[in-house]
């Protein structure tokens, strides 16, 4: 395999990370895993992966010596920690340090950096968010994500290397995390139970995993630079979204709308204007919401 396609994934046990994975495996990319925690058998037929590495990107003694292993034409980091997994003051030394570690070790010139940020650091500004807008990140992980960002493009201009940067929305697919709401909706209508959640006001873009997987493709074989917001463009509410939802799983009755309260400082606007990389790559998202969920629904069961 020509180093000219060779890619490290890091995050590569994750939901996002391994569908990313195996789109590039069936397009001929040589795929590296690399995690602090292995996937289920990553050795087994059919995985994506040529290579998985089993390490924290904050071991920089571990880093050194895989980056001696050779170079990889392109790096797609994945890897992070979100809201609630970790204590606050923790968010920006692993957000921000690992993406530190991993560039100086495995980031060189002609190297091509695909980072994957968040759409939440837009804050609570009146959407659809265009990447000419503002940043307002109002909580630590939003902060941490725009910090690692600037890490990305500084050290790509000095290194020579491309770098992109993507703001995914809301994206969700067969294997995302059970805490989901589209996850979560599924399961308790599969048991049969009643689903309870807010008013549904909030507007949301939803985006399936395989258009996100295939906005990767398109950017590294475009050998795209920028940042740009990775959506459907296409938002519907919460509510809306759940009822389509229990209605493909034949269970409307079980909806509880308006039983939970909402979150403090819940953003209700989430819309995220995917036009800038759509012209860039020529990217278009090809899973409506109804389609998406159909697949959900079956690939749960």
């Amino acid at each position: 395999m020509s180093a000219a396609r060779s890619v490290l994934i890091t995050g590569a046990a994750g939901f996002v990370a391994g569908k990313v994975a195996r789109a590039l495996a069936a397009e001929g990319w040589r795929v590296t895993g690399l995690d602090r925690v292995a996937p289920p058998a990553p050795a087994a037929p059919g995985t994506p992966f040529a290579e998985f590495w089993q390490c924290d990107l904050l071991d920089e003694g571990a880093l050194a010596e895989l980056s001696t292993r050779g170079e990889f034409a392109a790096v797609v980091h994945l890897a992070g920690v979100l809201p609630g997994q970790t204590p606050r003051r923790d968010l920006f030394a692993i957000n921000v340090g690992a993406t530190s570690a991993l560039l100086q070790h495995f980031v060189a010139a002609r190297s091509h950096v695909v980072f994957f940020s968040t759409g939440l650091l837009y804050g609570r500004q009146p959407g659809p968010f265009r990447e000419d807008m503002e940043c307002m990140p109002a909580d630590p992980y939003s902060q941490s994500k725009l910090a690692a960002e600037a890490l990305v493009r500084s050290w790509a201009r000095a290194v020579d290397a491309k770098a992109s940067v993507l703001r995914p929305s809301v994206i969700y697919g067969a294997g995302a995390p059970p805490a989901m709401l589209l996850v979560s909706l599924f399961a308790a209508l599969r048991r049969g139970e009643p689903f309870a959640m807010t008013g549904g006001e909030q507007l949301r873009d939803f985006l399936h995993v395989d258009d996100a997987a295939r906005a990767v493709i398109d950017v590294l074989e475009a050998r795209a630079e920028g940042t740009w917001n990775l959506a459907s463009g296409d938002s519907h509410s919460v509510r809306a979204a759940a009822e389509l939802g229990a209605a493909i799983a034949g269970r409307p009755g079980l909806l509880r709308i308006g039983e939970l309260p909402y979150r403090d400082g819940e953003i209700f606007d989430y819309r995220l204007d995917n036009r800038a990389l759509c012209s860039a790559v020529r990217w278009r998202p090809r899973v409506p919401l109804a389609t998406g969920l159909q697949r959900l629904w079956e690939e749960t069961r």
